[in-house]
This record gives C-alpha cells, sequence and structure tokens, in this order.
C-alpha cells in the first residue's frame, strides 16, 4: 500500500518517513507519493502535523507532536475541535454491578484538552444508548456515528446549522442528539466526516449528506460545498456515482467513488486538492482528480488535514476496507 499527499506543508507535515527538509518546505500542489507499507491505516492529521499507523506502528511528521508512543496513540484516536476540545467513547465509571445495558459500559466523554484526557478529567459525559463506532471533529462541535448507523451531533449553539437539527430544550446543542433527517432515512450511515464548518454523512448504498455553514465572522472561510445548509442534504457527484469513501478539510473536500474515481472541491490555496501549480484558487464544482501512479495501483481511502488531502493506494485485486479513525 502506498499514501499520496498534497497541500499544506509549512512544518514538514506531509514529509512521512523521510528526512525533514532543511530548507523552508513548501506546499505540494500534486499528489505525490509520501510513505508505503503492507498495511495503513486512515492518516491524522491535524494543522502542524500528521499520524499514521504503518505495519503496527506509528509514523509521525511536523511540529507539535506528542513525546511519547502513548501520547502519539491518544492523539490518533481522538476527535479534536477548533478550540481544542476532545471527545471520545471511553469505558464508563458505572460501577452497577446489576446494570449490563450497553450504556453502563461506554460513555462519551468531552474534555477540554489534550492534558484533561490524559487525565481522566471530563468536562461533561454521557451515557451511550449504543456503540460507538466514530467521532468526528469540526471547527465547532462534533458528529457521533453509532454501531447501529445513527448520528448524533453536539455542539456550540451558536452555529446550529452546523448541528444537522433542531435545538430546543429537549434537544440541547451542548448535549448528544439524533440527526433526525439521517436517522429517518431507512437506510444506516456508515461513516461521518467534517472540517471547518462543514459535516458529511456516508450511507451504505454510497449517498452523500451534507450540512453545515459558510463564511464564518472573521476567520472568512469558505465552504467547500455550496448551497450548504443546516439540514442535511443529498449531493451527487460524478453523475449521482456512489460514493466509497469522504474526507473534509476546513474548507475543501476529497471523494472516492465506488469506480475508484477521485472527485475534489473547495479551498486549494495551499494545493490540497492537487490540481498543481496552476489550480484555481477555489474550485466550487466537483472536479475530477487525475495524477500519475504506478501499475496495478488503485485508490481504496481518502483523508485530509485542515489543509492537505490523502489518498490510500492498494496493489491488491480487490479494494481493502480501511479501518476508520475514531
Amino acid at each position: 500500500m502506498k499514501v499520496y499527499a498534497a497541500g499544506f506543508n509549512a512544518w514538514n507535515q506531509l514529509e512521512l518517513g523521510r528526512e525533514p527538509n532543511t530548507a523552508e518546505p513548501e506546499d505540494i500542489y500534486t499528489f505525490k507519493e509520501i510513505i508505503e507499507g503492507d498495511i495503513i491505516e486512515t492518516p491524522v492529521s491535524r494543522l502542524t502535523c500528521t499520524i499514521v499507523r504503518i505495519d503496527g506502528h506509528f509514523v509521525v511528521a511536523g511540529h507539535g507532536l506528542p513525546d511519547t508512543a502513548d501520547d502519539i496513540r491518544l492523539v490518533y484516536t481522538t476527535a479534536v475541535n477548533g478550540i481544542g476540545e476532545i471527545l471520545r467513547a471511553e469505558p464508563s465509571d458505572n460501577n452497577d454491578k446489576e446494570d449490563h445495558t450497553e450504556s453502563s459500559r461506554f460513555r462519551l466523554a468531552k474534555y477540554r484538552s489534550l492534558e484533561a484526557c490524559k487525565a481522566h478529567d471530563p468536562v461533561q459525559s454521557w451515557p451511550c444508548r449504543q456503540p460507538v463506532k466514530q467521532v468526528a471533529a469540526f471547527d465547532v462541535g462534533f458528529v457521533i456515528l453509532y454501531a447501529d448507523g445513527s448520528v448524533s451531533t453536539l455542539g456550540d449553539p451558536r452555529y446550529e446549522d452546523c448541528l444537522g437539527r433542531e435545538v430546543d430544550d429537549a434537544n440541547p446543542a451542548d448535549a448528544p442528539c439524533g440527526v433526525s433527517e439521517l436517522n429517518d432515512l431507512g437506510e444506516p450511515v456508515r461513516k461521518v466526516a467534517a472540517g471547518g464548518y462543514m459535516v458529511t454523512a456516508l450511507t451504505t448504498s454510497g449517498g452523500l449528506y451534507v450540512w453545515g455553514m459558510g463564511s464564518v465572522g472573521d476567520q472568512n472561510q469558505s465552504r467547500a460545498i455550496p448551497d450548504i445548509c443546516g439540514i442535511p442534504n443529498y449531493v451527487e457527484v460524478d453523475g449521482d456515482a456512489d460514493i466509497e469513501d469522504v474526507a473534509v478539510g476546513t474548507s475543501h473536500a476529497i471523494v472516492l467513488t465506488g469506480d475508484a474515481r477521485l472527485w475534489v472541491i473547495g479551498d486549494n490555496m495551499n494545493g490540497q486538492l492537487g490540481l498543481g501549480m496552476d489550480g484555481t484558487a477555489c474550485i466550487q464544482s466537483w472536479t475530477r482528480l487525475h495524477f500519475s501512479f504506478p501499475d496495478l495501483y488503485h485508490p481504496v481511502g481518502v483523508a485530509a488535514g485542515p489543509r492537505s488531502s490523502f489518498v490510500i493506494m492498494s496493489d491488491q485485486n480487490r479494494r481493502e476496507s480501511l479501518p476508520q479513525e475514531n
């Protein structure tokens, strides 16, 4: 397997498995191979660093990385929002031995910081009504995917559109509550992805649903997908192709379709769409991505950092399912 990357590289965070560039690092505008191995999990990329588990061990690059292997593993498996808060599923501290329900064994816990998480000092926690399959973060909140394919969100009440649901006394913004538009689809969600002020959900049949906000305040962040709103809406890519995988950055997105094609949209200021030095600064419609990779290899997954994108390639005859980040 191989990983290809493009985008923001000011701290050499895309130089996985390589000696850091001693000169001033440059952004990568066309996808290039950055590492290979037999088994590669989905990369986790923050603004200044990247972590990926390859063949059972972590490979890291960039600035501000944790010092110990345990801390690296914690960063790799936690969702962190725009102000550094962490939400994670973890064993509950419920000591009621007579209570054998799922909610007695696991909880969702929110922490103010990585240090608070290491100290097991949550701001708040909630019992899990179902096993948690995945947690993803956006700038002002979190989206939770449960094992039964249902979805909940929690976050800042000032950014209600990012929650994709009604907010009221019975469904407060700052507690995990179900996204009814998704949970009433009649088919389960199998992956969620988020970044900036946009959230996505991918169903088992390959349907892509998107919701969120556009530019916000002084940050002037553009929306990756035009015309999104606070209601999850179905989005067509490549003539209504089935979507195999999706990843979202601060203001860009990349998808892999069922026929192994790659499509990108959104901000390209740092080359994160991989369209080359002459690429437009912002792409407002889905654009097919072309780049060279070895014969017999094909894409099996995508990932994204705030201003970077990753494509995972395999030389296996059948597509492999990549482990999803929590």
